[in-house]
């Protein structure tokens, strides 16, 4: 009965051996393996790069500068970044063009002159061009005592839900007269002109609300 007794102790102790040695063995390549794969990634410059290794870059340098610096960069009610999407545009002066109302009426830039003057060169048939419009007439009240807006289109279909959207006066230049007068060749087109009858700014593209509305302050400010 004792000898009984002695084995089954004894397979007992054996078990508890093994279940200890199975998990010391366990938690030491386990760490082991742990350590390995973190010292890979902090020593793998392919899968983790230092602030300084992405400064190196002269491209990310340039898109940090610009969403940094760019006043044409804001944020919208979602948190996500509109960024302008413009280009300069080249050799343009002030000169004076005439442009049509609604029910025909003449009306030439230069009535304007001592007055600031946001001229924007859009076309119905163009998405940007409609977005551009929506984002200057949803300013237009703010300006209305400091700068005069010529929102110019190309032509005279716009679809009537787009009319009753927009406060502010549409214009038209059906001969496409300011193509050859202010260098156009992209639609929309946005020209800044001071109080003195010199172009302070000429950006073609989709630019962001943030980039209409510094423009805008400049020209107000030299009213």
């Amino acid at each position: 009965m004792k000898e009984k007794k002695n084995i089954s102790l004894l397979i007992f102790a054996l078990i508890f051996f093994v279940i200890a040695f199975a998990f010391f063995i366990w938690s030491f390549f386990g760490e082991h393996n742990t350590n390995i794969q973190i010292g890979d990634i902090f020593d793998n410059n392919s899968i983790i790069k230092t602030e300084e290794d992405i400064n190196k870059n002269p491209n990310v340098n340039e898109v940090n500068r610009e969403i940094e610096n760019d006043s044409e960069d804001e944020k919208d009610n979602l948190g996500n970044t509109e960024v302008s999407n413009t280009q300069d545009v080249e050799n343009v002066s002030y000169t004076d063009i005439t442009v049509y109302s609604e029910n025909n009426t003449e009306i030439s830039l230069s009535q304007y002159s001592g007055k600031p003057v946001m001229l924007l060169f859009w076309s119905p048939e163009n998405q940007d061009s409609i977005e551009v419009l929506k984002k200057v007439n949803e300013m237009h009240d703010k300006y209305i005592d400091k700068v005069e807006f010529l929102m110019v289109s190309n032509s005279k279909d716009i679809p009537e839900e787009l009319k009753n959207e927009i406060s502010i006066d549409i214009y038209y230049d059906l001969n496409n007269e300011y193509q050859t007068k202010y260098n156009v060749e992209v639609i929309p087109t946005m020209i800044y002109i001071d109080k003195e009858n010199s172009v302070m700014n000429a950006k073609s593209g989709m630019p962001s609300s943030d980039a209409i509305e510094a423009n805008l302050d400049i020209l107000a400010d030299n009213f």
